[in-house]
This record gives structure tokens, C-alpha cells and sequence, in this order.
């Protein structure tokens, strides 16, 4: 379900700010509330949760190669999901240039738009490209990353190169309050930076909350992006083996739209002097919002884990924001 608007707005990357000050407000609270109240801690041990709940393939043989968890992913310096994909596996780099684009794989000589995206099975993508716009995936939210491809990806991959990547969410399992940060710092003013809390609150309980915000201003005019991730989520361990999960994710991206670097231009052979196609006198700029809430039941019907049921239901609200300019009229 999921429904889409367009409006024409100002572009402006410092209305984030206000918009979002009621998220991390209400983060903070929650997680004072949580930290000052939670008495006696719950057992660390007791009803641990199912480490493969969300996850598609079978792991019985191993985990395959390509699979990214999150220890592999903290041995390395990266931007965005897509930054992450591109140092850690073998596919190709789809690169659009600068902050904020629509970057993907190459898997199996597909292109940017034959690359599925899904959450615990479920499928995310963008309603007005196709696609999902890997920047949007908090990485403090993943477990691991599944690659389905081929025979694998039959009825959950709907493009011709049958390819998804399926984001399976963090378990924590923790009796005292947990809290990670990560911080990162580039070149274009890059500054991100996010915040993961979490603690058991009741025996087979856990919550967990995670905020993150990136921005920069880019090596050009009016290649500015700004984004902002809220991800909230529940799990109940019923017992052995039945398992809840409950999340809400919130995501906004604000990037400016800048037609890359004007090779027509007399000063494109020097660095030092290009310019973008759309430059201040034009001011373009796209704002994509998204919030995801799913609710994800599994149950393991046979003792040795080979068949397991799952039911799941999700509902989606996206919205783009599209300032329509002169330059938007010329194309």
C-alpha cells in the first residue's frame, strides 16, 4: 500500500531541521523513559531470539560469501548502503556522481533499476522510480545483507535479471541498556553521523531505536543533499519457537537536482572552473519522504528449522516533493 503526492516547495535544506526536531525529541524521551525505568534488568539468556528470523535463504550449508552482516560491514568506511555494497562485494558500481544519487549494483548485467530491495521479505521500493533509493537503508537497522539471484529470487524480484537484496533487521539481546554511535567525515563538507539504542524490557522483549542524520554540501553548486532516518522497532521472542516483530521506519532525503558537470562549457577542461548544468540561477531540488510501518510474525513448524511460517503485513506512505523550475520546462 502506499500512496504518492507532488508539490512545488522552495528548496531549502535547512527545513529539515524543523521537521525532524519532534523525531529526535520524542527519541530522547523514549530513551530516558526506558533507561531511568526499566528497574531490574530481564534475563540476557532467557528466550533468545531467532537469529534467522527475516532471512530468505538456507543457511544450513553456511552463509553464502556474498552476504554482508554487520561484522563485515564495521571493517570498513562508507557514505551509504550503496558505499558499503560497492568496497565489500565483487559486483559492478552503478555511480550517478556526487552525494545523494541513485547509486546501485550491476548484478548479472542488469542495470540501477533491476536491483530489488526488500526488508525482512517484504519489498521496498520508491513509487515514482521503481526502485529504492539505497541511501534511505539505515545501516545501524541491518543484520545482514542477503543477495537472491537467479532461481532464488523467483516471485520476489520482478525484474528480468531476478535480483534482490533482502535487509534482514538487527536482533539485539541485551539485559543492560546498549548504545552504539558512529560518526563519519568527508570531503564536500560530508558529516554523518548516527545514534542506535537498545535494551531488553521484559523477558523475551526487546526494544531498539536508531536515528541518523548526513548531509554535505558537495564539490559544486547546488550539489547539496540532506538526509534524515528514524527506525523504530519491537521484538517479542513468544518462545522456541514463534517470534513478533514490529518496526517503523522514517526517512527523508533532500537532494539538490544539479544535471552533472556542463561538458559543453569553455571552462569544463579546468577542474577549478566547471560548473553544473543547473546552477543557482535555476534552483532545482527533490525531497522524497517515506514511512514504513511492518508487522512480522514467524513460527518454526519443524524442529530442525527446515520449514518455517511467516506472515507479514506493511503498510507505505511516500510523498515527492519537486520544485518545477525553468530547467525542469526545457527537458
Amino acid at each position: 500500500m502506499g500512496e504518492t503526492t507532488m508539490k512545488t516547495f522552495r528548496p531549502t535544506l535547512q527545513h529539515q531541521g524543523r521537521r525532524v526536531r519532534l523525531w529526535c525529541c520524542s527519541l530522547v524521551g523514549l530513551v530516558l523513559v526506558l533507561a531511568t525505568s526499566a528497574g531490574k534488568a530481564a534475563s540476557d539468556s532467557l528466550l533468545p531470539p531467532d537469529r534467522c528470523f527475516g532471512m530468505l535463504l538456507d543457511t544450513s550449508l553456511g552463509i553464502p560469501a556474498e552476504n554482508l552482516t554487520k561484522q563485515r560491514l564495521r571493517t570498513v568506511q562508507y557514505e551509504s548502503l550503496a558505499d558499503a555494497l560497492r568496497q565489500l562485494t565483487s559486483f559492478v558500481p552503478l555511480r550517478n556522481g556526487g552525494f545523494g544519487q541513485y547509486d546501485a549494483l550491476s548484478v548479472l548485467g542488469g542495470s540501477s533499476q533491476h536491483l530489488s530491495m526488500g526488508s525482512d521479505g517484504r519489498p521496498m521500493l520508491d513509487l515514482w522510480s521503481g526502485q529504492f533509493h539505497l541511501l534511505q537503508q539505515p545501516m545501524a537497522t541491518l543484520e545482514r545483507i542477503e543477495f537472491l539471484y537467479g532461481s532464488d529470487a523467483i516471485g520476489l524480484a520482478p525484474t528480468a535479471s531476478l535480483t534482490m537484496l533482502n535487509a534482514q533487521s538487527s536482533v539485539f539481546n541485551t539485559a543492560t541498556p546498549f548504545m552504539s554511535m558512529w560518526y563519519h567525515q568527508g570531503a564536500g563538507d560530508l558529516i554523518a553521523a548516527s545514534v542506535t539504542f537498545s535494551q531488553n524490557i521484559a523477558p523475551g522483549w526487546n526494544i531498539a531505536a536508531s536515528v541518523r542524520r548526513s548531509g554535505a554540501r558537495g564539490r559544486y553548486q547546488r550539489t547539496d543533499f540532506g538526509l534524515w532516518n528514524l527506525d523504530l522497532q519491537a521484538r517479542w521472542t513468544i518462545d522456541q519457537r514463534q517470534s513478533l516483530l514490529v518496526r517503523l521506519g522514517l526517512a527523508t532525503v533532500s537532494t539538490q537536482v544539479w544535471g552533472g558537470v556542463d561538458r559543453t562549457a569553455g571552462e569544463a577542461s579546468i577542474e577549478q572552473l566547471s560548473r553544473v548544468r543547473y546552477d543557482d540561477t535555476l534552483s532545482l531540488e527533490d525531497e522524497t519522504r517515506r514511512h514504513d510501518a511492518t508487522i512480522t510474525y514467524g513460527r518454526v513448524l519443524a524442529s530442525d528449522s527446515t520449514s518455517q511460517l511467516t506472515l507479514q503485513g506493511y503498510a507505505s506512505a511516500q510523498m515527492l516533493h519537486r520544485l518545477q523550475g525553468p530547467a525542469l520546462r526545457r527537458t
